[in-house]
């Protein structure tokens, strides 16, 4: 797997990674990812900047939980990348450039898991690659109901 070396683009990596994960506590049945009432957003601190908040509208995905068998489980999305609001015109198009997460030449971010783990009745952990930004980095995400 690669890794980022841009700390800047790291940071919205890693925010991208924590908030972009849906949560998995459901039935063992298939369900479509429901942009309507689902949010893929970030939210970056970074010291002496002011926080960026933002998020993705275009997205699509699937989810499927086992908790009996957690191996028959699996979770994958696509987020088209020029969807990203950041709430102001220039920060989101800062973000979209190439200084940032060079959109024009990574359009899309793809995740599927690799496995999911059950971890108890109500948690479980998700792993698997996530491409964005032409890399290719593990995820680990674990999730809870809230």
């Amino acid at each position: 797997m690669a890794q980022c070396q841009n700390p800047r683009q790291a940071a919205l990596i890693a925010a991208f990674l924590l908030a972009a994960a849906p949560s998995l506590a459901v039935a063992a049945e298939s369900l479509r990812i429901n942009p309507q009432k689902t949010r893929i957003g970030f939210e970056v601190d970074a010291i002496g900047w002011p926080t960026t908040k933002g998020a993705f509208k275009d997205f699509q995905g699937n989810i499927k939980v086992d908790f009996d068998e957690p191996a028959k489980s699996a979770v994958s999305f696509v987020v088209q990348a020029d969807s990203l609001d950041a709430g102001a015109t220039s920060v989101t198009a800062f973000v979209k450039s190439a200084s940032m997460l060079n959109m024009a030449a990574f359009p899309e971010m793809r995740f599927r898991s690799g496995s999911v783990e059950k971890l108890s009745e109500s948690a479980v952990r998700v792993t698997g690659p996530l491409t964005f930004m032409g890399q290719t980095l593990s995820l680990i995400h674990i999730s809870e109901p809230t």
